[in-house]
């Protein structure tokens, strides 16, 4: 596992567990959306930005590279660091359609989850509208 993708579970670690959304998390780190949802999926994440990330939530040093430091003052996930690890791996390889229908059965899981579709209408069961 490199690094790069253990910043990209971290963060989204650190995002659910301390600032419950990405929105809350903006505002107080004052990233732009389009460079947070970047650094979750597939943008370059390099020592320099994770460094800036962890100094802004009061982190320490190397905290987003470790699977090992927990949050302060919050319960660690455990050993669904590895599934989500391995779960971001198996999605980012997936094309843009299957990534699509995976996002909507997982949504579709969740009570309360808005599923999206594409401009070909595809959504979770794979079916055209």
């Amino acid at each position: 596992m490199t690094n790069p993708n253990i910043r990209r579970v971290r963060l989204a670690q650190l995002i659910a567990e301390k600032y419950a959304t990405q929105a809350a998390f903006i505002a107080a780190t004052e990233e732009s959306q389009s460079e947070v949802s970047g650094l979750l999926k597939e943008k370059s994440f390099g020592e320099k930005k994770a460094r800036k990330i962890e100094k802004k939530c009061g982190l320490p040093d190397g905290w987003l590279d470790s699977a090992e430091m927990e949050l302060p003052s919050e319960s660690r996930i455990g050993s669904d660091l590895d599934d989500a690890v391995d779960l971001l791996n198996c999605f980012s390889k997936l094309s843009p359609k299957n990534k699509l229908i995976v996002l909507n059965m997982a949504r579709g899981m969740v009570p309360g989850s808005v599923q999206i579709s594409n401009n070909q209408g595809i959504t979770a069961d794979n079916k055209s509208k």
